[in-house]
């Protein structure tokens, strides 16, 4: 059984354990990374060393079993190989789950902890001021906060478009928990020939247990360049879903997308926050 968080462990057993506590931090975030404070940044020295600032990381203990904890770090230097006689080399700078900084040289990957950088060693420098950093770093979600963007789908643009439904993107997310999430839809199009017409986006929703939620937005054609938006929310419970775009020419004649980044047609799919 659980207990208290603060309550004392007792001679009988009873009391807040680390399992307890392990519990309690990893409900509070979504995943693994460093806190969103500014800290935990590096920097190229004027040796074959890269500087790191003191931050904190959150890290899972067991993901499976959503217990974790928060790691601090201290400020310190951590030392390279001198660099590749020839091509290039990647540095990875990590935390581990004792708060050690550490440096995984000439690989990409990491034993365990949280990864706080990756840095391109080219052939024959002598400090690491000559280093690119080459990773943006994963930063720890706290629970109820929003996931950002979900999904994302743009038209390269041109090509006739009939009265045949295309699925023009298929992609899948997760959600950890009942969310509030918004759907926005930009297009710019226009006749293909002098016959104007109504074009057709559907934007469906597709839950791992059964189908969801669907959307569509009519959007008017004409000979000249036509922009059309719409903007609307649902409330997607958790677990993974499927969201497809399709479109077809619904009236009149076909029509064309844009194809320059000022006439641009793409639907953004963005996490609110967690539903009530």
């Amino acid at each position: 059984m659980g207990h208290p968080f603060g309550k004392a462990p007792l001679a009988d057993g009873t009391g807040t354990t680390p399992t307890d506590l392990q519990r309690v931090i990893g409900s509070m975030y979504m995943n693994s990374g460093l806190l969103p404070n500014g800290g935990g940044r590096s920097t190229g020295t004027s040796g074959m060393a890269y500087k790191v600032d003191a931050g904190a990381a959150f890290m899972w203990t067991s993901s499976s079993a959503k217990l974790g904890m928060l790691v601090p770090f201290e400020a310190t230097t951590v030392q390279t190989d001198a660099a590749p006689a020839t091509g290039t080399r990647t540095d990875t700078i990590y935390v581990d789950g004792n708060g050690g900084v550490r440096i995984a040289i000439g690989s990409t990957s990491i034993p365990s902890g949280v990864k706080i950088a990756e840095w391109k060693v080219p052939a024959g420098i002598t400090a690491t001021t000559s280093a690119q950093e080459s990773v943006n770093r994963n930063f720890a979600i706290p629970a109820g906060a929003t996931l950002g963007r979900l999904a994302q789908w743009k038209d390269p643009g041109g090509g006739r478009v009939g009265a045949s439904q295309i699925t023009r993107h298929t992609e899948q997310f997760a959600l950890p928990s009942d969310r509030l999430i918004r759907v926005d839809l930009l297009t710019t199009i226009k006749s293909f020939t002098a016959t104007a017409g109504t074009a057709e986006f559907e934007v469906s929703f597709t839950h791992e247990s059964g189908p969801g939620s669907t959307r569509r937005m009519l959007a008017a054609h004409t000979p000249q360049w036509n922009t059309n938006s719409a903007i609307w929310s649902f409330v997607a419970r958790e677990g993974l879903w499927t969201v497809t775009v399709k479109t077809k020419n619904y009236s009149g004649g076909d029509f064309i997308f844009g194809n320059s980044s000022d006439l641009l047609t793409e639907m953004n799919l963005w996490d609110v926050s967690v539903a009530k």
